[in-house]
């Protein structure tokens, strides 16, 4: 990586390509850490330039990390890095948010994961299928620990009627 940031910008398309293939490797080993550090590198290496990690490759490589948070239940660093995009300049897309919303069911942190939805549709994302999938996953592991806190005492077989 180290000669590849040494033979300049013009190699955009293959710094990306390198890139993306590292924090993916460090995402399926759940190495959250290392595919955070290589984002990082990536942005220092870009410099700030307008046609670099600005552009629509960047949420990708955004969104690789997030998988790694997904990978290893890391909600709040997921919830963490979609907050930390717009002052990078780079824009969460629906992929973005639902990976999140994902990680944030994952924990039982449903609210959260209802708060993405609402924000993505704020901003004119549009939601797909599995947009709303998790949303009403949400909805539904909410209203499932919401009956199961009204009614302690009673046995297993009461709750299901």
């Amino acid at each position: 990586m180290q000669q590849m940031q040494e033979l300049g910008p013009d190699l955009h398309h293959m710094h990306y390509m390198t890139y993306a293939s590292v924090i993916g490797s460090f995402s399926v080993a759940q190495q959250w850490q290392l595919a955070l550090w290589t984002l990082d590198l990536a942005e220092l290496s870009e410099g700030g330039k307008d046609a670099g990690l600005k552009s629509v490759s960047s949420v990708s490589l955004y969104n690789k990390v997030i998988t790694a948070f997904v990978n290893e239940g890391e909600w709040q660093k997921a919830l963490w890095l979609l907050q930390d995009m717009p002052e990078r300049e780079v824009l969460p897309n629906v992929i973005t948010y639902g990976a999140v919303a994902k990680v944030c069911n994952s924990a039982r942190q449903y609210l959260y994961s209802l708060q993405l939805h609402e924000d993505m549709m704020r901003k004119d994302i549009d939601p797909d299928i599995s947009s709303f999938k998790t949303a009403v996953a949400a909805c539904r592991g909410k209203m499932k620990s919401l009956l199961q806190a009204a009614q302690p005492g009673k046995s297993r077989r009461q709750k299901l009627l």
